[in-house]
């Protein structure tokens, strides 16, 4: 964990989730379900089942976007909040939801099966100009590495044909202890802090065998290379 006072803004707590995966570690036939599993962590927990995690943010006043979000990328997932700090009841509940995060996500089999269209539409809604030259330019700027076909969006056809299984697979595989960490800045007493996040994470279960993510490097390029994209939709 890593814990900072910090006085301004006044009355807000900044806390993170940041889990050491992202598509890079997923199998071939996972292509797009550690992005799939960052949705799936908001369709219902241990504390908050499907649409009550939702409505509690709703209700407290916060906003998806601003002040409850998450991304993914090769590297690592991150779930985000930002709660108002003159509230404890507030903030215990998100610790108990970072809690929830790191090991109680429900997956439930009918979200899951909700959740595959709207991720289906993510990747057709990022199917114009500018995901056609990403499309184009990731293989070839990581030629030869795990990256080139790592995409986070990953397979629309995988994402509707994938087992539950093998999503909870990854699920079970990267998301422990050792490779997730917990951040928290704002406005409060540090010590206090510290005992808060000790109290509420230590639930999490410890790994019956501590992994080390593999590494993928890209291999140095030696010569000149020289990438052509046309498109019908190329401005210049």
């Amino acid at each position: 964990y890593f814990v900072r006072s910090n006085k301004e803004p006044n009355n807000r707590i900044y806390l993170r989730l940041a889990v050491n995966t992202g598509s890079a570690n997923e199998d071939d036939d996972q292509k797009g379900i550690a992005h799939f599993i960052e949705h799936m962590c908001f369709n219902g927990t241990k504390h908050f089942e499907k649409g009550r995690l939702t409505n509690y943010f709703e209700s407290i006043g916060m906003k998806f976007g601003p002040e409850v979000n998450a991304y993914t990328n090769m590297e690592e997932t991150v779930y985000m909040l930002e709660i108002p700090a003159d509230n404890p009841e507030f903030l215990d509940n998100a610790l108990t939801i970072l809690n929830d995060w790191a090991c109680a996500v429900s997956f439930d089999h009918e979200e899951i099966d909700k959740e595959r269209g709207v991720v289906i539409e993510e990747i057709r809604s990022n199917s114009g100009l500018d995901g056609r030259r990403s499309r184009a330019l990731l293989p070839f700027l990581y030629k030869g590495s795990k990256y080139e076909d790592r995409i986070t969006l990953g397979d629309p056809e995988i994402i509707k044909n994938i087992s539950y299984e093998r999503i909870t697979d990854y699920y079970n595989k990267w998301y422990r202890p050792e490779l997730m960490s917990v951040v928290v800045v704002g406005d409060f007493n540090s010590e206090e802090m510290v005992a808060k996040v000790k109290e509420t994470m230590s639930s999490v279960p410890a790994s019956k065998k501590a992994i080390t993510r593999s590494e993928y490097p890209v291999p140095v390029r030696t010569g000149k290379d020289i990438l052509f994209f046309k498109d019908a939709e190329q401005p210049y």
